[in-house]
């Protein structure tokens, strides 16, 4: 129950920037929003991937349903697809937990970092993406309307060429393709994103908002 609140509480993070570049990306999130499309969103480490995904869904019709987070790194393929297909938790198998899909039901699932699932894990979401329906062992099977957003920082052809992804999939997930730019491609977003930082400091901290000078 505290995950599923959790979940549907909206986000307040906006994008921040006046520069030709965001008001682009804002344009095209807006646009990406009102589809219903799997997306696949592309940048480095840290240019704000969740917070592109984040805004997808707060501007779509799933809005006030949940939005949930699932990052495969540091996992292995046995509890990766524990959490997002089975959700059970093996040492006390009468303590059934929901999967990440089951969750994420009626709204919007982020994956980051994609390309870290192992295949045995890529055909099972594959196989999962044709219908969205899956099997749990000794229940009836269970139809999910789940709108699935990726993210990676790498470049997914080159782990097609190296046999680490499935091609596959790849196309499935990349149905609507969005790239984040980096901070450094948008320098003009500086001064007014120091301003808001400044002042959420100040807010949370009860101090004083601080001046910078040009």
């Amino acid at each position: 129950e505290n995950i599923d609140l959790k979940s549907k509480v909206i986000d307040k993070t906006e994008l921040v920037g006046n520069s030709h570049i965001t008001t682009k990306l804002r344009s095209d999130i807006e646009r990406i929003a009102l589809a219903t499309s799997r997306v696949l969103i592309q940048g480095k480490i840290g240019s704000g991937k969740e917070l592109a995904a984040r805004l997808i869904h707060k501007k779509s019709k799933r809005a006030n349903a949940p939005f949930v987070v699932f990052s495969p790194v540091c996992m292995n393929a046995e509890k990766i697809a524990q959490a997002l297909f089975d959700g059970v938790d093996k040492q006390d198998n009468a303590t059934r937990r929901p999967s990440v899909f089951e969750v994420a039901n009626n709204g919007t699932l982020y994956i980051d970092e994609i390309s870290a699932l192992p295949i045995p894990v890529q055909v099972k979401l594959l196989k999962f993406l044709q219908d969205q329906v899956f099997e749990r062992a000794g229940s009836k099977p269970i139809k999910l309307d789940v709108r699935l957003i990726t993210a990676t920082s790498k470049n997914i052809q080159d782990d097609i060429r190296d046999g680490t992804f499935l091609e596959d999939l790849y196309h499935r997930l990349n149905v609507i393709s969005l790239k984040i730019p980096s901070l450094c491609d948008r320098k003009e977003d500086i001064p007014t994103l120091v301003k808001y930082f400044a002042k959420q400091i100040a807010k949370f901290s009860g101090l004083k908002e601080r001046e910078f000078s040009d």
